[in-house]
């Protein structure tokens, strides 16, 4: 029976990293990150809302995992991924670019003049940290590397970066170090966030004894471990349909005689069940895809 939170549900990660009442544990993770980048480290933090409104009415509203600045302005977006999809980095890139867009100054005035005052573009660097559940989808990165960070290079001098724009992709499947083999404070954190099952009588380092005291089940209270049950489910169901996807694409593949067919029948699948997330009903989705209602019904079974 697990004693802990999985901190790849949507509660468990929250819970660990968007708790006011554990702040320390956010804010030592992320200083874990700036030594390993080679950045100044970081004294205090200020949670910000996950939810960033767009510039105009018909832009695009965008829902952060935790979002948070540090006292001399830097932004850090912390994001779990559990699955795979299309364009990720770019995904990733885009908010990189919300972060910046929303240091801008709106609506101020110069006292003298009267007008809008001209903004400067001096904005604060901006952090984009993704422990993700999937590997990256990026040809050429080293097999061997769990932690991938990104920044803008001279392409002729690659030692000349721009550090205002960080993307920091931890590639959780692919990190298999034990805690005595781990070399830097960041590699110990991602032992400790893989594997959360260590009693706490065990640690004698005080950030990972909070930790599994934060992510123990025992500490939650009847609402919340209701709450984190809801979110276990749906990661349940999430990973189900994927294993179902990828039987059923193998099948049809097989009954086509070719890979092809397995590659179609997973994309069919993966369409289904994030229509079928967005609201969308059975039939609409059996009309808009060509397939048989009894196909997108049984799909929605699996979700629950």
């Amino acid at each position: 029976m697990a004693l802990y939170v999985n901190p790849y549900t949507d509660f468990g990660f929250k819970r660990i990293f968007f708790n006011p009442a554990h702040q320390r544990l956010l804010l030592n993770f992320l200083n874990a990150i700036l030594a390993f980048l080679g950045d100044p480290l970081l004294v205090e933090l200020e949670y910000l809302s996950p939810d960033q409104q767009p510039e105009t009415r018909q832009g695009r509203r965008v829902s952060f995992d935790v979002l948070v600045k540090d006292e001399t302005g830097r932004h850090y977006l912390i994001e779990m991924q559990q699955g795979s999809q299309a364009h990720f980095f770019k995904r990733l890139t885009y908010y990189l670019c919300r972060m910046v867009i929303n240091q801008g100054e709106k609506g101020n005035v110069s006292t003298e003049t009267d007008r809008p005052k001209p903004y400067d573009y001096n904005w604060r660097p901006v952090f984009a940290i993704a422990l993700m559940d999937f590997l990256l989808p990026m040809e050429g990165l080293p097999k061997e590397l769990a932690i991938h960070p990104f920044r803008i290079g001279h392409m002729l001098a690659p030692k000349i970066q721009f550090p205002d724009l960080t993307w920091l992709c931890l590639e959780m499947p692919k990190f298999g170090k034990t805690l005595e083999e781990a070399e830097t404070r960041l590699e110990e954190w991602l032992f400790f966030i893989k594997n959360l099952e260590i009693k706490p009588d065990q640690v004698e380092d005080s950030d990972f004894k909070e930790l599994l005291e934060v992510a123990n089940l025992a500490n939650l209270t009847p609402e919340e471990y209701e709450n984190y049950m809801l979110t276990r489910k749906q990661y349940d169901d999430y990973y189900n349909s994927l294993d179902y996807a990828e039987k059923r694409g193998e099948q049809r593949g097989e009954q086509r005689g070719e890979a092809r067919g397995r590659k179609d029948e997973k994309s069919r699948i993966f369409r289904v069940i994030e229509a079928l997330k967005a609201g969308q009903t059975p039939e609409a989705i059996a009309n808009s895809l060509s397939i048989p209602l009894s196909e997108v019904l049984e799909i929605q079974s699996l979700l629950g």
